[in-house]
């Protein structure tokens, strides 16, 4: 099965600081069929997990203040 998630994101850019709409779609495959709920939270999980592992490794190797610091590190 095919899942279409269409996104429709606002964007604050701070360069030109103005705030900019932007669209994605993204496409997953499932092995079985499930509704639109389902697709839903499936896809929500996955990100989340995506989002903690990056947070943690950030947090704990202390990555974003060595970039910040030197960033052709």
């Amino acid at each position: 099965m095919l899942v279409c998630i269409h996104r429709v994101m606002g964007r604050f850019d701070k360069r030109k600081t103005d705030f900019r709409i932007t669209q994605k779609t993204a496409y997953y495959l499932c092995t079985k069929e499930i509704i639109a709920k389902e697709a839903y939270q499936v896809v929500r999980n996955h990100w989340g997990v995506e989002n903690r592992i990056h947070y943690a490794h950030d947090t704990q190797m202390d990555e974003g203040a060595r970039i910040r610091k030197n960033p052709s590190i």
